[in-house]
């Protein structure tokens, strides 16, 4: 099932409930709309990508990754020569923590936090 068969299929039940003006149990409709978002979540899962797009996704390369499938760190989907990553197998990078802290230039904490105070937060 697609995200388009998802939105055909609901959209479907809107106009047919509109149309009878049906009252429907919420915590059932719920709960069809969760399994219908999981068995998307699951088909995404077992996506069988290239290592070009795993490295796209994942954040690292595409060597790397092939070195983990050579080794069995990750499974092979594909055929030897042409191995291929099951999307929910990927590894993912961390983002790197930053050893600097946060400056604004040419303001001081104590200016920050009077305007704050004074004028409130931006929103």
């Amino acid at each position: 099932m697609t995200p388009d068969d998802i939105i055909t299929r609901w959209r479907r039940r809107r106009d047919e409930w509109c149309r009878v003006h049906a009252s429907v149990d919420g915590a059932a409709l719920c709960d069809e709309v969760i399994r219908d978002i999981e068995s998307l979540a699951s088909a995404d899962a077992d996506a069988e990508l290239t290592l070009a797009e795993a490295a796209r996704l994942s954040g690292y390369s595409r060597e790397h990754l092939g070195r983990l499938v050579a080794e069995g760190t990750i499974l092979n989907v594909g055929r030897p020569g042409a191995p291929r990553i099951r999307r929910g197998d990927l590894p993912r990078k961390p983002l790197p923590k930053s050893s600097h802290p946060i400056h604004i230039s040419g303001t001081r904490k104590g200016r920050i936090v009077r305007s704050v105070v004074e004028e409130g937060v931006p929103r």
